[in-house]
């Protein structure tokens, strides 16, 4: 919107200045003739009382939304850079044509002329279309006239637009023309590069830097971005270690489900290979070839969950596991396409959901937790005391509604609040707690300033809180927590759970736990887990999903417990023993056959992950591990002399033959 309101002002001062003839005391010009001079007024009055979040959204346009502002703005500068050049105006042109050139991009329902744009002061007619509603299934006549049509109206796009625009540009200062200063600014105003130069050399650069760039950026200080957990002025009880829970003890059985990533737009058979966030869609048009076609329960590819994906694994999990005890929920409902989303959309996939998870799970306790994913816009969760439209109130009321069928009224204020729930006085009464999130706090998305601090609460309350669980990574795999004053003691463990969606190169999958359970002794610990997989490719292959347990981690790790201190064993082990690495990784892929290979590079990064509890620390925490892998993957020096004696020998072979 800030680059919005600077185009406005912008095509305003160009107007302004045009018709007086005054684009620059080094370049002045005559004043624009009346035809050209109501196209900038047109295209003004347009951009004064039409702001793009108010523009219709429908699934022929979805893609062409966000291009708007710029085919105004390619027109305004394209009449300008003419005019200025010498070159005469279209006497023709008027505000109703500014998208004649690019009819083959819209609908015929969506041309100018449906905006009322005019050239006089008369205020803009507002859209008609404000349905957000989704679109029915079609029949397969239906998709393939519409994936056709979709497939016509992409054949040109604005970034060829743009390309034969600069191209013309160079040619013009290649022939001697040059642009005025005003203009030339404008121009380079969108250039992307340039707006993140920009932001990376303001004031913000430190902040905004850690927050997109993560390690690369250093340990950054900021004193406006600092602050400091304040703690209750009781003092830390002595830390008794923890105990291993008793064989054959009862257990909870417990389901945990993260980034669903629902597409009610998903559809089989559509581009599945398409150069944009979220593929596999009809705006993304018909695929080319079978290979590059969505498959019928997902794609391995930028692609979301269909709807029957996520029906097959509900129907699954309730018949294959019926005693589940409770589940956790840990966010992240809506599709990736995060250019696209709206409140009206974001809340109707948290509804759909969560009618779906009553249906399917009736009576079975649910705690839930919210996703990055759920606002719209993505990652935009305003404080509580922003008010109005700028609030999030939207949401957290509405999730209020949504989880009250699960938790206790006592917890609505602080969803209300800020969408989260606990337990208080656990450490008086003696009680153990397990922390729910999505964002883990050793990922890079996660604020440095608030890892930290959330790592002075795990060290502070580490004898009560005795698991954690996260998703929003969407791999199956952990973190590890130790002690701020010897980091050689490992204090707690963060369960980060695989997600629903193949988003991408990843097979569906989801886990269960097994809790210590009621019983006089019972340490809440998690005994033991599994992940549950669907092999996608078989799926689509055979028109048959099939869920099935790809491991359970004391049997796959030869883990004697799930204390804290023997996650850190498996940690170490897995820098020496290439074997057992290997296993966890095609563990953490959850069995992708598209999966990548790992080098010593991939390895020291995934084992540092697996230390960092604390994001954006990782030369604190990985330093001494880096160097052991690298130890154990250099060559030595007999086994150097010895391969350049061999290939000596070889080359001489060869040249003797």
């Amino acid at each position: 919107m800030k680059q919005w309101r600077i185009l406005r002002k912008l095509i305003g001062m160009l107007y302004s200045k045009s018709c007086r003839g005054d684009l620059g005391a080094e370049d002045p010009q005559p004043p624009l003739s009346k035809n050209a001079k109501g196209l900038f007024q047109g295209i003004y009055l347009k951009m004064l009382v039409t702001p793009p979040t108010s523009w219709p959204r429908s699934s022929a346009t979805i893609t062409m939304r966000p291009y708007l502002p710029w085919l105004y703005s390619i027109q305004a500068f394209t009449l300008l850079v003419n005019f200025a050049s010498g070159v005469p105006t279209q006497q023709h042109w008027n505000s109703s044509s500014i998208l004649d050139d690019y009819d083959d991009l819209w609908p015929a329902s969506y041309k100018m002329q449906q905006y009322g744009v005019v050239t006089n002061m008369t205020a803009l007619l507002n859209p008609a279309n404000h349905s957000h509603k989704l679109p029915p299934v079609p029949t397969p006549q239906q998709m393939e006239l519409d994936t056709n049509k979709q497939f016509e109206l992409l054949k040109i796009n604005y970034s060829r637009l743009l390309s034969d625009i600069d191209g013309n540009l160079r040619e013009d200062l290649r022939s001697g023309r040059h642009l005025p200063r005003i203009v030339d600014k404008a121009l380079r105003l969108f250039d992307l590069k340039q707006v993140m130069e920009e932001v990376e050399t303001s004031v913000m650069s430190k902040v905004s830097c850690t927050a997109c760039k993560a390690d690369a950026c250093g340990d950054v200080y900021n004193p406006t971005h600092e602050w400091k957990v304040v703690f209750p002025p009781v003092q830390k009880p002595d830390v008794t270690p923890q105990k291993a829970p008793s064989p054959g003890a009862p257990t909870f059985k417990v389901l945990h489900l993260s980034d669903t990533h629902f597409d009610p737009y998903y559809q089989e058979g559509t581009n599945a290979d398409c150069k944009e966030p979220l593929c596999c869609r009809l705006t993304n048009g018909p695929a080319l070839s079978t290979h590059t076609a969505a498959g019928r329960w997902g794609d391995y590819r930028k692609c979301d969950t269909p709807k029957r994906t996520v029906d097959h694994m509900l129907q699954h999990i309730s018949s294959t596991h019926p005693d589940i005890d409770y589940i956790l929920w840990t966010g992240d409902l809506p599709p990736h396409d995060v250019w696209n989303q709206t409140r009206e959309e974001n809340l109707m996939v948290l509804k759909e959901t969560t009618a779906q998870m009553l249906q399917t799970f009736p009576g079975i306790p649910i705690f839930p937790a919210l996703g990055n994913h759920e606002s719209a816009p993505v990652n935009s969760f305003p404080p509580p005391f922003v008010k109005n439209d700028f609030g999030i109130s939207w949401l957290y009321d509405e999730l209020d509604a949504q989880w009250r069928q699960w938790l206790p009224t006592s917890v609505s204020h602080t969803v209300r609040r800020g969408a989260f729930y606990s337990v208080l006085s656990a450490e008086f009464n003696g009680e153990k707690v397990h922390v729910i999130g999505h964002i883990p706090p050793g990922h890079s998305d996660c604020l440095k300033v608030w890892s930290r601090n959330y790592y002075k609460i795990i060290n502070r309350y580490e004898s009560t809180i005795i698991a954690q669980f996260f998703g929003h990574t969407h791999y199956d795999e952990f973190e590890l927590f130790y002690d701020t004053t010897d980091m050689g003691r490992v204090t707690s463990i963060a369960y980060v759970g695989p997600s629903v969606t193949p988003y991408y190169d990843l097979n569906p999958g989801y886990r269960i736990y097994y809790i210590d359970g009621d019983h006089k002794e019972s340490t809440r610990a998690v005994v033991d887990h599994e992940t549950w997989v669907m092999n996608l490719k078989e799926a689509n292959l055979y028109d048959y999903p099939i869920w099935y347990k790809l491991y359970s981690t004391r049997s796959a790790y030869q883990m004697p417990s799930l204390l804290p201190q023997d996650w850190d064993n498996l940690l170490n082990k897995m820098v020496t023993d290439n074997a057992l690495f290997d296993i966890y990784y095609k563990n953490y892929w959850k069995n992708s056959p598209v999966r990548p290979t790992c080098d010593s590079e991939c390895k020291k990064r995934m084992i540092c992950d697996l230390r960092s509890g604390r994001s954006h620390d990782r030369k604190e925490l990985c330093q001494e591990l880096e160097s052991r892998i690298d130890g154990n993957t250099r060559t030595s020096w007999r086994t150097w002399i010895y391969n350049g004696l061999a290939l000596s020998l070889e080359d001489m072979h060869f040249t003797l033959n």
